[in-house]
């Protein structure tokens, strides 16, 4: 027996019928006849109005009761998702130290996997508020920003960009090998 069921009962044997025509409903047009027949009834319209109204308390009720379980399940799965990718990025940085120890080789394989630390391509730190490089090195949108890929570029070409350095991250990557069976 439902919820709006068991608090129905307590109302209305009426409001417990109409709930138990609706749920067999298929669509709108089947809960339009049934609210309409239900409705019909001469002789018993004060007990069938107070019974849809009550159904209809139920459902308001019960989408409330819904949403609230949505966003607690919403910020339940979001809480887990973040703690995932702390655990993943530990996981990371810890086998980047192990390959900057020299405990893991830059292509490691396993039996049935592969771990590779692949350096990203360099990208530009700016040090120094963005108005003060050099104009070249920086762009206009609505407000100015540093122009890393031109400061990155400069590096690469051996030129010295004033207030800025240039950096490669290390990633981890996870592959399948490809000789598995």
């Amino acid at each position: 027996m439902s919820l709006a069921t068991q608090v129905l009962k307590y109302s209305s044997k009426r409001a417990v019928e109409l709930w138990n025509l609706l749920k067999q409903a298929k669509d709108e047009s089947d809960l339009e006849i049934l609210t309409t027949s239900f409705l019909q009834h001469k002789s018993d319209q004060e007990v069938a109005i107070d019974a849809v109204a009550e159904v209809v308390e139920q459902i308001e009720a019960e989408i409330e009761a819904i949403s609230a379980r949505k966003q607690y399940l919403v910020d339940l799965h979001n809480r887990a998702i973040e703690r995932l990718k702390r655990k993943k990025e530990t996981i990371d940085k810890t086998i980047i130290k192990l390959h900057e120890a020299g405990a893991i080789a830059t292509s490691t394989e396993g039996l049935s996997r592969t771990i590779k630390i692949k350096t990203n391509p360099p990208t530009a730190k700016v040090l120094i508020p963005t108005q003060d490089l050099p104009e070249e090195y920086r762009y206009e949108k609505v407000e100015i920003r540093a122009d890393k890929k031109a400061i990155t570029q400069a590096w690469k070409e051996g030129i010295e960009v004033e207030g800025t350095e240039v950096f490669q991250k290390q990633r981890v990557v996870y592959e399948l090998n490809k000789n598995i069976t």
